[in-house]
């Protein structure tokens, strides 16, 4: 009888427990459109937590598209970057805090870089 007693509320226990572990963070997706000197990021602005850049290119040839991050006054930590980068969407996640962080576009011998702010 002490073993039904016990094992009762340890069955009742297990519900609860999968609902809390199945929480899961959300991921702002930030859309990058690179192009020969032009750099379309949307949105602008995302909480903290983990991000995915999702990026094209649209100039002649492929681009490059990298997510930086300030390191001793300048924007030179590179927390993700995709290269090769055609009109076919390619991604990366980076885990982002707040703050201020630039994703710079490269194609067409050109580069250019765009702020974002991580707000929370």
């Amino acid at each position: 009888m002490r073993r039904r007693a016990l094992l009762v509320p340890a069955l009742l226990l297990v519900p609860v427990l999968a609902a809390c572990s199945s929480a899961t963070p959300s991921v702002a997706t930030v859309t990058v459109t690179a192009g020969a000197g032009t750099c379309d990021v949307s949105p602008t602005s995302v909480p903290p937590g983990t991000i995915t850049i999702s990026a094209t290119y649209t100039g002649e040839g492929v681009g490059e598209v990298y997510l930086y991050a300030e390191d001793g006054g300048a924007f030179t930590k590179i927390l993700g970057e995709v290269e090769d980068l055609t009109t076919t969407a390619k991604s990366f996640t980076a885990d982002v805090t707040a703050g201020t962080y630039e994703v710079k576009c490269e194609g067409g011998g050109q580069e250019k870089r765009v702020p974002i702010t991580v707000t929370g």
